[in-house]
């Protein structure tokens, strides 16, 4: 199991069940030194099993410059407002609002208020090297790559590589 997702948390990243209260989370991220000398603050909640969840503080003003997911996302936004910019459109989204986008689409976060959103990144997606095609990427959703009786890896019944005379150990 993977443990602290914050430096000041013990809880682990990923069990069967976990319940998670926004309110008190945005509260500890506000407390520490990053939120009070004026910088966005966040904490990863869950990563693994498929399901990462992220959890942002920003002051007003603060911004998550133009970047892209691997995978597809959404934004919820829980506080506040925010302005979102993605494939041209410009959105200013107020708490309760869901926002998402699809795999590589550049986007940009800006609070316009003193914010508190959730992001839900899509896991990564193996992926074959086309320069090296036996060399295939790890994902980072925290899936345990495992050999099944067939001595075959992959991501459909337990881990990784598609084909049998490449199985890693």
């Amino acid at each position: 199991m993977t443990t602290r997702p914050h430096p000041e948390s013990e809880r682990p990243l990923h069990e069967p069940l976990q319940i998670f209260n926004v309110d008190a989370e945005a509260t500890r991220l506000r407390e520490e030194k990053a939120w009070q000398e004026g910088r966005r603050n966040a904490i990863t909640l869950r990563k693994g099993g498929g399901l990462n969840v992220v959890l942002l503080v920003m002051k007003e003003g603060n911004r998550l410059d133009e970047h892209s997911a691997p995978g597809p996302i959404t934004l919820n936004v829980h506080e506040a407002r925010i302005r979102f910019s993605a494939a041209d459109k410009v959105v200013e989204a107020e708490a309760g609002t869901v926002l998402a986008c699809d795999a590589g689409v550049r986007h940009s976060v800006e609070a316009l208020g003193d914010a508190v959103s959730y992001c839900v990144p899509a896991p990564d997606p193996p992926r074959v090297s086309p320069a090296n095609p036996d060399k295939i990427r790890e994902p980072t959703s925290g899936l345990e790559p495992l050999t099944c009786s067939l001595r075959v890896r992959c991501y459909i019944c337990c881990g990784m590589s598609l084909r049998p005379e490449k199985a890693h150990k």
